[in-house]
């Protein structure tokens, strides 16, 4: 018998069309059928026709002392790197965490969500095309009191550094928020995205989505890629609209700000013309910069001249010299020098293993 093949149409109308549990949740939001208690509507949300997971197999969440906790074994499957479910309307809103990173991705409409719900921070309100990237162990509730279209993509933590993270370029705030995530404790961190409604990130997102529904031979690295399409993008195109964490100093605030900053003016800049940029004293933002991501300020300015010279280096012929200018470097021994205390390398060994690696791919 012939697989049916799910389509980006019948995604579309899937995710549009209120089921069973968000019936019954409109309802008690609206006070005309109040008698349901908040498990029970899970108990409903979890029934096979009414589930929230695009491929229609979710579990029922445990109940801790401090609130619901979500795990890989419960929400994501086996041999899957993530899980993409709808987010049920009306709903009451919750505390809870899990032990995965989860995207809430707004298609249409908007809702709130509330980051430490025990710090009484304010809340977040999401717009169609917003990204936020929730790390684990961090308490969280949503508020959806619409019939707007939200997703949760779920990405498995255990794993999530040899599957995504390589193909996120290490000099942004992005690489630099899920190393945090990864290695060090921080529960009150998120990053948001304001992509204005990318219609090509919702375009791509939709193909991610028929991929993880139909499930065929290698649709789990399609799907993988799709959404480091997806970061990427984010990336090029919404960098400037960044906000993250929630922190109430307006010097943690700018991180994001002096990331991109760097990332845009690394070859014509130094620590105190960065200082200078945002009017805060150096040794203040160093110190800053590095309580936050911990990397030194320095470093990373360092990491990324690094990064593109060894671009350069790998695709033009260009002499020792002038990628030393164009990388901010009027020395080019004191160049040489970091370069290689930096990858192993000088700069012309570093050049001859990557031709050499190129030539010999092509010649497969």
């Amino acid at each position: 018998m012939k697989q049916t093949c799910i389509s980006r149409e019948d995604i579309i109308t899937w995710l549009s069309t209120p089921d069973k549990s968000e019936i019954i949740a409109r309802k008690h939001y609206q006070g005309t059928q109040c008698n349901y208690r908040m498990d029970e509507l899970f108990g409903l949300a979890n029934d096979f026709e009414s589930s929230t997971d695009l491929r229609s197999i979710s579990e029922i969440s445990e109940l801790s002392e401090d609130g619901y906790k979500f795990t890989e074994t419960d929400w994501i499957h086996p041999f899957s790197s993530l899980s993409i479910h709808k987010h049920p309307r009306y709903f009451p809103p919750f505390d809870h965490y899990h032990y995965f990173f989860e995207i809430c991705y707004v298609i249409d409409g908007f809702c709130e969500h509330i980051i430490n719900p025990k710090a009484e921070a304010h809340p977040l309100t999401l717009h169609s095309g917003d990204f936020l990237v929730i790390p684990p162990g961090t308490h969280h509730m949503i508020t959806m009191n619409s019939d707007s279209t939200i997703v949760n993509i779920l990405i498995r933590k255990t794993n999530f550094e040899q599957v995504f993270l390589r193909n996120i370029p290490e000099n942004s705030v992005l690489y630099q928020f899920f190393v945090n995530a990864l290695y060090t404790q921080s529960s009150k961190r998120y990053i948001l995205f304001r992509s204005n409604n990318d219609l090509s990130i919702k375009e791509i997102f939709y193909n991610m989505a028929v991929e993880y529904c139909n499930n065929q031979l290698y649709s789990n690295t399609l799907v993988n890629q799709y959404l480091s399409i997806i970061f990427t993008i984010l990336l090029q195109k919404h960098n400037q609209s960044i906000e993250f964490s929630n922190d109430s100093s307006h010097t943690h605030s700018l991180i994001p700000a002096v990331v991109q900053y760097i990332e845009y003016h690394y070859a014509h800049t130094s620590i105190e013309d960065i200082a200078q940029h945002f009017n805060i004293n150096a040794s203040y933002l160093g110190k800053v910069f590095k309580e936050k991501t911990e990397h030194k300020l320095i470093d990373t300015l360092i990491n990324t001249r690094i990064e593109s010279a060894k671009k350069i280096l790998s695709s033009t012929s260009i002499s020792i010299e002038h990628v030393s200018e164009l990388v901010g470097y009027n020395d080019t021994t004191h160049f040489i020098r970091v370069f290689k205390r930096k990858t192993g390398k000088t700069p012309l060994q570093y050049r001859k293993y990557t031709w050499q690696n190129q030539r010999s791919v092509s010649h497969r």
